[in-house]
């Protein structure tokens, strides 16, 4: 996310594509980011009328359209313009009736813009939602971030029912304005060409930030609770993983 307030800038634009009882919870926490303006649009064959109700809670200061189209048809998903996007969310389908027919059509939609933005360079973000976590093997690493909602509701569960104080932190956590784990540069804390995490630790202490982890930035990998003192090189190649709150301007 972007470290100055909006104002002035020209807004990112994200595709949702899919319909579940969560879309309108997304739409909500992307209107209320004061660090980014969104244009959103919204694809998917359930009819827009029955949308809209669920989307009237909205904050205003987020764009929305919305498109009643079939995604895995790639006449529709041309028309949609997916090349044009910074970002494209892929949501399981909750009227579908599997998940393993949701997944699929989210499978064959990924591979159809895929195609479309094949030329396109930077290439927009891809998030997708799969519902069978046995279908996570059929998505390359390569081709975005995979969240599989039921597994993580799972873990989530598992978790509060072992230690019921960390339900207040899952709360903070997933709540619209709520604090948020971000990846910031790591030259944003630390000016050396060596640093540990350590340093990193007590610059982001320093800023009512908690660093939690690194990410390199020429492979991805990241890098939960390391060592602290660990000696990473080139500072501007790599970004913190750090828990920060929405409030800070």
């Amino acid at each position: 996310r972007s470290e100055e307030p909006s104002v002035g800038r020209e807004p990112r634009r994200v595709l949702i594509l899919g319909w579940n009882h969560r879309v309108p919870a997304l739409a909500a926490a992307l209107g209320t980011d004061d660090h980014e303006r969104y244009e959103i649009s919204i694809a998917a064959k359930i009819p827009i009328s029955d949308r809209q109700e669920r989307l009237r809670s909205v904050a205003p200061s987020a764009s929305i359209a919305q498109v009643e189209a079939n995604f895995t048809d790639p006449d529709a998903m041309r028309a949609l313009g997916p090349e044009r996007a910074q970002s494209i969310v892929f949501m399981g389908s909750d009227w579908t009736e599997s998940a393993e027919e949701s997944d699929a059509r989210t499978l064959m939609g990924s591979l159809i813009v895929d195609e479309l933005c094949r030329e396109r360079d930077p290439k927009p973000s891809v998030i997708m939602e799969l519902l069978d976590p046995d279908n996570a093997t059929l998505v390359a690493r390569s081709r975005g971030e995979l969240i599989i909602s039921p597994l993580l509701l799972s873990h989530l569960m598992t978790q509060v029912a072992l230690r019921q104080e960390l339900q207040s932190v899952f709360d903070e956590l997933f709540r619209v304005g709520g604090a948020e784990i971000t990846f910031r540069p790591v030259v944003r804390y630390v000016d050396s060409t060596d640093f540990t995490f350590e340093d990193l630790e007590r610059a982001a202490a320093a800023v009512g930030e908690t660093a939690l982890g690194i990410r390199s930035r020429s492979t991805g990998h990241v890098e939960l609770n390391p060592p602290r003192q660990k000696v990473w090189s080139r500072p501007d190649g790599h970004d913190v993983v750090t828990l920060v709150t929405t409030t800070r301007g």
